[in-house]
C-alpha cells in the first residue's frame, strides 16, 4: 500500500515518505509503472483540495505519457478539479447554521444502538371509578 499521507508544510500531497512521486508511471509499462492506479488518484482529486493543488504543480513537468494519463483521468470527469465544491461536513455547517443555533436532534437509526427495557411494574388499574 502507497502511503500518501505526508502532508508536512510545504510538501506535495503526491510525494510520499521516501520521496516518490505518486502520480509517475503509466499503467501495462513495465520500464514505467504507475505508482497508484487511476481510480485512486481519481478519489484523491474528488475528495481532497491539497491533492488538487499538487496535482496542478506536477502535471507540467511530467513526461508526456505521464500528462497524457492524468489528463485523460481528468477529461473523465473535469468537476474534480473544482476547488468550490461543497463537502458533506461544510453543507451540514451550513444547514446547521441556518438554522440560527436551534438544536436538531437526529435519532440515530444506522447503528446499533441497545433500545432502553422498559420494566412493567405490575400495577393493574381496574374500572369502577368514577364517570365524567
Amino acid at each position: 500500500m502507497v502511503n500518501i499521507v505526508n502532508k508536512s508544510k510545504g510538501q506535495n500531497f503526491w510525494i510520499d515518505r521516501d520521496g516518490r512521486n505518486n502520480l509517475k508511471g503509466i499503467p501495462g509499462d513495465e520500464t514505467n509503472p504507475a505508482i497508484l492506479p487511476n481510480d485512486l488518484i481519481w478519489r484523491f482529486l474528488n475528495e481532497d483540495p491539497d491533492a488538487r493543488k499538487g496535482f496542478r504543480e506536477f502535471l507540467p513537468i511530467m513526461l508526456p505519457e505521464e500528462q497524457e494519463r492524468l489528463q485523460a483521468i481528468v477529461d473523465s470527469c473535469p468537476s474534480i478539479m473544482d476547488d468550490d465544491k461543497l463537502y458533506d461536513q461544510d453543507y451540514e455547517d451550513k444547514v446547521q447554521k441556518r438554522l440560527g443555533g436551534t438544536r436538531v436532534n437526529i435519532p440515530i437509526t444506522h447503528q446499533n444502538v441497545p433500545r432502553p427495557v422498559i420494566e412493567r411494574s405490575g400495577l393493574i388499574v381496574r374500572g369502577g371509578g368514577r364517570s365524567l
